[in-house]
């Protein structure tokens, strides 16, 4: 084989392995029930559990994080409508409850 045919094949399973990547990240929308200090609401997501929990703060500002349902990629709008969320993705309607956790307390620095 030569050199060049060696560089086209790297390519060509490069491509397809960022194709298969690609296609596979965004396979589903989740819809989140989001509890932080000062409030409880339902959010639509493309982000994995664990991605959105560290991409908005973590165990800082999120007490708890709960997957309501489940939609493909392709029902985002469906997500939204069904849980009344077109306007801005978020409904602030829930009832305040936080959970009681013993991880809730505020963080002490010499611990």
């Amino acid at each position: 084989m030569s050199l060049l045919s060696v560089i086209k094949l790297n390519i060509f399973f490069q491509f397809l392995f960022i194709l298969f990547f690609f296609n596979s990240v965004y396979a589903y929308v989740y819809v989140y029930e989001v509890t932080t200090k000062q409030t409880r609401f339902q959010t639509a997501s493309k982000l994995s559990p664990t991605t959105f929990w560290l991409l908005n703060g973590g165990r800082d500002s999120i007490k708890d994080l709960k997957i309501v349902k489940v939609f493909s990629d392709k029902e985002f709008n469906k997500a939204l409508k069904e849980f009344k969320l077109e306007e801005d993705n978020k409904n602030q309607l829930l009832p305040k409850s936080v959970p009681n956790r013993p991880d809730s307390s505020p963080f002490i620095w010499w611990r």
